[in-house]
């Protein structure tokens, strides 16, 4: 909970990286949007094993992107590799109309 608590957060499983400024991206709709921050699943935990039970228990897939929101709940799964998926995914998590 403690990771999620700040703006949205994107858990990046196996197989799949981000383009990113820094350690967040940022969203189309600019200044008033809350911090999103990125984090690999296999970096959260040191201990590989630990990583590796993490993404079992979520039942994450290589390629995917989690967006979960400050509340700990996950709003979306998408292909980290589909941008427009990922953008829209983070549009609804902060209830944006999308375009």
């Amino acid at each position: 909970r403690t990771l999620c608590r700040h703006g949205l957060t994107v858990l990046v499983a196996d197989g799949g990286t981000l383009s990113l400024d820094g350690d967040s991206l940022s969203l189309r709709d600019g200044a008033d949007a809350p911090p999103v921050r990125v984090h690999a699943m296999s970096a959260l935990v040191a201990d590989r094993d630990v990583a590796d039970a993490l993404a079992t228990t979520l039942g994450a897939r290589p390629g995917e992107a989690w967006v979960v929101r400050p509340d700990a709940f996950v709003a979306a799964v998408v292909d980290v590799f589909d941008p427009a998926a990922l953008q829209a995914a983070l549009s609804r998590a902060l209830s944006h109309a999308e375009a």
